[in-house]
């Protein structure tokens, strides 16, 4: 009981993707459940936040969402979560995840479909969304703005040149040259902005200027010639957000400082046309975000130049496996269903039913004292509430063969004493849902969370708190945080005053028609924006209805969603959020009645030109309005960007923040952000380091003098002098594992190669260092230098099965440091995928928080340290295999590049370990967490194989990079002569003298 009390109590407000994700995050940096005691407290009867789902088991379970939900390719955070969820799901809870990969759960989108209204009528353009080998959820980081303004001016040279733009006579020869020396300049520069000149940049957008055609030069209104007429929408628009970025200084200053405009407004000072303004693409990018305002008539665009730039660039070169994913079932089922039932194993309490109703401070007024809340419902005899439903194998045959769960639509109330009000489900215009902001439903008791030190006799433990992880929509905080507001430094009536939120309006149909007779133009998956509002933008999602029951009779061939923004005027979001619940609940519901209104219009009048196909009404429909305050949407108007605050930027001790409406670097409405909050709160709780993806695009990018001069010299050298220098004592494992597990671990152009040494067959080693650097510097330069902590996964004996294929090389999956300025070099300069993570080390212990989960790792000596023939004389040509290859690395577009690290190990000196290391997938195979037992490094068995622990105490030096092939003033030189002669000097000269 002493350990449980001594246990930090975190208490979690919220269900949605930020509050979980941040749950999830604690108990992978507690795998013991030795630090935090966690409980997550959430009104009504499910999770999911905007991402809710329920199934109507009423209305043969059909789903019934908040909205349209698709993820972007770039969603690193959210996506590796969910692929750990996915692992512990099978490993830990001992359940079949749905479809039992997460791959399987999500489906890649190969194109998405523009609106476009020419001459009154509607015209789909069709845009391709080619995937690449990449997968979701593994990165090393965001890449630069520089990287990003090349990769916008490279798409800009191909479409001109593959649209055939180039030949029209509106296209001059000083466009094209300008071009094509805009191209060549921007493929020069330096991936890092620190080395980029501002003269260089200036030289480019000069270029990009001259380069840059008008797209009505081209007929983009009214051509007959459409495709030439989109390219040149499309292309104007590429250079004018390049000649953007580099007037405003965006490669030396961030995106940030655009955020004070709006993006059409951006774009507009930049020379970009009425023409392309008021294009598809354009008024896509709005929809996709939900960027408009209320004005007196209609609505007006707003969304920040800084956070737009950053989610569109981000979105269309920043993408893994595919640009577009999209939940094979609901969200409910493929994320939060899943994430439940790890949570839950792991410990973390499920409190259902709170409607929390009020933060305090404590008296000294900078302190989170108090968390009051409302009781909804009582589980019977004082049980956890069990939320989801096993669907019935012979109703739903497709869902249970998927391994789905459900979320009801409605409480289950034979659990509950006394349950929620009895009676039909809520619709709009009877708001007495428990998850309603206006529910007449009185509850059934009232409770609070108070700070451990206001704790009073008869508190019970989960009535205490240390930390609280707010996770609740921002709609909602101005009635619960009410008191917050008045605080000296004004942070939270900045907030409330300048980050906006919006209703949106969501409508989804079941119709007896597929979706192909319905749109004769659509494919399957069909996703399609910049619509006619308010309903712009559509999904096909058919492939729902294989896991609902059909009617008996007439049965369901396509499943659709609708979804747009439903501005309402602040006076009229004032009037709702009224502390009167009463007069409240009658402007909600005449909202209510307003978008029913609206959307019958919409579908009499609009939905025939998007569906020509209709025959009739769709044969059922669900409309919501998400007017609830953590319901709306959070928009990123311009100027909104400095009033977020950031997830440990509350201004109130022992409170945290997590939602789609804090700073993170990425700053608009999304699960990533949602995702990336959650981690970043958990990073301030617990002092761990783990990598955020997209955390800043401009953060820390200062490196110090001497290393900047220093990589620049690095990237324009072409010869093998030292690119590195420096010492390292480092603890080194050595275990052997199934070929298919380590093949895994590489790229695709790599394969495994049998060490020349001998080993078991059908296994591999992996070689695990622990290692303490010092000294590390340019190659030319003298001591001193920088130090930091390093974790490397090192896979030995590959080879690369197309170029330099005969050469037998070291590559490293995992590398994580503890230091920015490696971490930058590593990556830009040797392709190695260096990753930031925070180090504690004490004498031979290492306990490292990393994003893909934590390792730990505590070595002792076991043997005099000395020369390797005094300690393993017998090791040697095991090492050389081992440690003698060059090191390949990847580089961010793809190609390879080689290196020779030579840790001049002829005069080394070694040390036999034993120890203890714990880690778990992706650092050893899929199953439980491993703790490994380490031995003295010995040989065992036959055939040879090499294993246990040993010290390396060394300096060590490191070549330059060379690609598989260069170009040298003597013309084109490949990689192998210039390593030939590198490797092997241990081996051919082993003996100590």
């Amino acid at each position: 009981m002493a350990e449980a009390r001594e246990r930090r109590k975190i208490a979690i407000l919220g269900s949605g993707m930020a509050a979980l994700a941040a749950a999830f995050e604690l108990t992978e940096l507690d795998p013991k459940r030795e630090r935090f005691d966690i409980s997550v407290h959430t009104i009504g009867w499910r999770l999911g936040g905007k991402g809710a789902v329920g199934r109507d088991l009423a209305q043969r379970g059909r789903p019934e969402e908040h909205g349209l939900h698709v993820w972007a390719g770039f969603y690193d955070n959210a996506f590796d979560i969910l692929r750990r969820v996915y692992a512990a799901m099978r490993d830990e809870v001992g359940r079949p995840p749905p479809f039992g990969d997460w791959r399987a759960a999500f489906i890649p989108l190969t194109h998405c479909t523009l609106m476009e209204e020419v001459g009154g009528q509607w015209l789909p353009w069709r845009i391709p969304l080619p995937g690449n080998e990449l997968l979701p959820g593994i990165s090393g980081r965001a890449p630069f703005p520089s990287e990003l303004l090349v990769a916008l001016v490279n798409s800009l040279q191909s479409l001109v040149t593959r649209s055939g733009m180039d030949a029209h006579p509106a296209v001059t020869d000083e466009h094209r040259t300008s071009l094509a020396g805009a191209h060549e300049l921007a493929n020069a520069m330096p991936a890092h902005p620190a080395l980029i000149s501002r003269e260089s940049g200036a030289r480019l957008g000069d270029l990009l200027r001259r380069a840059r055609v008008p797209a009505d030069r081209l007929g983009a209104a009214s051509s007959p010639d459409r495709d030439l007429a989109r390219a040149a929408i499309v292309a104007e628009l590429a250079a004018s957000m390049a000649i953007g970025m580099i007037e405003d200084e965006v490669l030396f200053r961030g995106f940030d400082g655009l955020d004070g405009e709006d993006w059409r407004a951006w774009l507009a000072r930049h020379g970009c046309s009425k023409a392309t303004l008021e294009s598809a693409p354009v008024r896509a990018c709005y929809d996709y975000v939900f960027g408009y305002r209320p004005q007196a008539r209609g609505r007006a665009p707003n969304f920040g130049a800084g956070t737009g730039m950053v989610a569109l660039l981000r979105f269309l070169f920043d993408f893994k496996g595919a640009v577009l994913w999209a939940p094979r079932p609901t969200l409910g089922e493929a994320v939060f269903a899943p994430l439940y039932r790890v949570l839950a194993h792991r410990g973390v309490r499920f409190e259902f039913f709170r409607r929390i109703e009020k933060l305090s401070l404590a008296p000294d007024g900078r302190s989170l004292g108090r968390v009051d809340y409302s009781i909804q419902a009582r589980v019977k005899g004082g049980g956890a509430y069990r939320p989801l439903v096993g669907p019935d194998a012979k109703l739903f045959p497709e869902a249970a063969r998927a391994h789905l769960e459900f979320w009801p639509s409605h409480p289950l109330r034979d659990q509950l004493d006394p349950g929620p009000k009895r009676g039909p489900p809520p619709t709009l215009d009877k708001l007495d849902d428990l998850e309603s902001d206006w529910t007449e439903w009185p509850g059934v008791g009232r409770g609070r969370l108070v700070h451990r030190s206001l704790r009073r006799p008869g508190d019970r433990d989960e009535d205490v708190f240390d930390s609280v992880i707010l996770g609740i929509g921002l709609g909602a905080l101005p009635r619960i945080c009410a008191d917050f507001a008045g605080m000296p430094d004004g942070r939270w009536k900045r907030m409330f005053e300048r980050v906006k939120t919006t209703p949106t309006l969501a409508l989804q149909s079941w119709s007896g028609q597929a979706a192909s007779a319905l749109a004769p133009w659509s494919e399957a998956n069909e996703l399609m924006t910049g619509f006619a509002w308010p309903l712009d933008s559509w999904g096909d999602n058919s492939q729902l209805l294989a896991f609902d029951m059909q009617p008996a009779s007439a049965p369901l061939r396509s499943c659709d969603y609708f979804v747009g923004t439903y501005p309402v005027s602040e006076a009229r979001l004032a009037g709702i959020d009224a502390p009167d619940r009463r007069a409240a609940r009658e402007a909600a519901l005449a909202l209510g009645k307003q978008a029913e209104s609206a959307a019958a219009d919409w579908i009499k009048n609009s939905l025939g030109a998007l569906w020509p196909g209709l025959a009739g009404k769709p044969a059922e429909t669900y409309l919501r309005l998400n007017i609830n305050g953590s319901d709306r949407y959070v928009q990123s108007v311009a100027g909104s960007l400095d009033s977020r605050m950031s997830p440990d930027g509350s201004g109130i001790a022992y409170l945290y923040l997590a939602g789609d409406w804090t700073r993170t670097g990425l700053d608009a409405g999304c699960m990533e952000a949602a995702a990336m909050s959650g981690r970043i709160a958990v990073n301030a709780i617990t002092g761990a380091n783990m990598q955020v993806p997209g955390q800043g695009l401009f953060d820390e990018l200062e490196l110090p003098v001497p290393l900047l001069s220093a990589l620049g010299i690095l990237r324009r050298s072409q010869t093998l002098l030292n690119g590195g220098a420096g010492s390292i004592d480092g603890c080194c494992a050595i275990e052997w594992f199934d070929d298919g597990f380590v093949a895994k671990l590489l790229p695709p152009r790599l394969a495994l190669r049998p060490l020349a040494s001998g080993g078991p067959q059908g296994k591999h080693p992996l070689v695990m260092i622990f290692g303490r650097y010092r000294n590390v510097r340019p190659g030319f330069l003298p001591p001193p230098g920088i130090r930091y902590h390093e974790f490397a996964l090192v896979v030995p004996s590959v080879v690369e099965t197309e170029g330099l294929g005969q050469w037998t090389c070291n590559y490293m999956p995992y590398l994580f440091l503890d230091k920015l300025a490696p971490v930058v070099i590593g990556d830009a300069v040797y392709g190695f995928n260096k990753q930031l993570a925070r180090f504690r080390v004490r004498s031979d212990g290492f306990d490292i928080r990393t994003a893909q989960g934590p390792i730990y790792a505590e070595f002792h000596n076991a043997s005099p340290p000395g020369g390797l023939d005094d300690i393993l004389p017998d090791a040697h040509d095991f090492l050389s295999d081992l440690m003698e290859n060059p090191t390949i690395g990847v580089t961010a577009s793809g190609k390879s590049v080689y290196c020779y690290l030579d840790f001049h190990l002829t005069e080394a000196t070694f040390q036999k370990l034993k120890g203890k290391i714990w880690l778990a997938h992706p650092f050893v195979p899929s199953g439980k967490p491993a703790e490994i037992a380490i031995e003295p490094l010995e040989e065992s068995g036959r055939p040879k194989a090499w294993r246990g622990g040993i010290r390396l105490v060394a300096d060590w030096t490191l070549s330059l990079p060379v690609p598989g092939h260069v170009e040298t003033a003597a013309g084109r030189t490949s990689a192998d002569a210039r390593l030939k002669n590198r490797k092997g000097p241990f081996r051919r000269n082993w003996k100590r003298k």
